[in-house]
């Protein structure tokens, strides 16, 4: 005698017992929702016409699409999947919708360039083209880094260019701007100047301290010159 035995419910998206998918409460839910309104929000700020969104949908297992349905109240019933998809796709694709807006302004700019390199990956698998990096960033709005730009002066270019020197024009070097006895003539005659600091000297031009040593010498034979006619003529 046979007898009939009750099949107990069966979730298919979380494989529990005791329910069945459109009554599921699984915490993975709000995430693929999540992700799924995210998809609408980057297809509707890119305009890529729901072609994004229905890729997203084609990645999802049965289970996640019917999930997605019964949240609108879509029922896959006798659909095939492509049509399933097509209908969720219809509805839940709404240009109006100012939550998509809000995704999208919510982002930062790191989840924005995530999604950026994640979309021109995926591109060419939904598009007829792929579509570069640059692209969707641009599409997107994400703010490119401001470029700065450096001015390179005449003088600081000489300054970082390097010329090599071979031995020949070692020996043809002119070392009078660096020679020993010079230095040693412009240090001795700093020492004539006894209400002048030496090293305000040095920091004036080397033509300057030529002038001011020479008015130096003109000044102090001036002087020698008249205290020798003061002191003859008074004998």
């Amino acid at each position: 005698m046979s007898q009939n035995i009750k099949r107990s419910l069966h979730c298919s998206f979380c494989d529990d017992e005791g329910h069945t998918i459109n009554n599921c409460q699984d915490s993975h839910i709000d995430f693929l929702l999540k992700d799924f309104n995210e998809s609408i929000s980057l297809d509707i700020k890119c305009n890529f016409k729901m072609k994004y969104m229905n890729y997203v949908l084609t990645q999802c297992t049965v289970p996640e699409i019917k999930i997605i349905g019964y949240q609108v109240g879509l029922s896959m019933n006798k659909l095939s999947r492509n049509d399933f998809i097509n209908d969720i796709v219809n509805e839940y694709y709404d240009k109006s919708n100012k939550i998509y807006y809000e995704i999208i302004d919510n982002m930062n700019d790191i989840e924005l360039n995530y999604f950026a390199k994640k979309i021109a990956e995926s591109s060419k698998k939904w598009n007829k083209r792929k579509i570069s990096e640059n692209r969707v960033r641009e599409l997107l709005g994400i703010e490119k880094p401001e470029k700065r730009i450096v001015k390179v002066t005449k003088k600081s270019k000489e300054n970082i260019r390097f010329t090599p020197i071979d031995d020949e024009s070692d020996n043809n070097i002119n070392y009078s701007d660096t020679d020993d006895s010079e230095y040693s003539d412009s240090q001795i005659q700093f020492y004539l100047f006894p209400l002048i600091d030496k090293s305000l000297m040095e920091d004036l031009p080397h033509q300057v301290q030529e002038v001011l040593e020479y008015f130096f010498i003109l000044m102090c034979a001036f002087v020698i010159s008249n205290l020798y006619v003061v002191i003859t003529s008074e004998y």
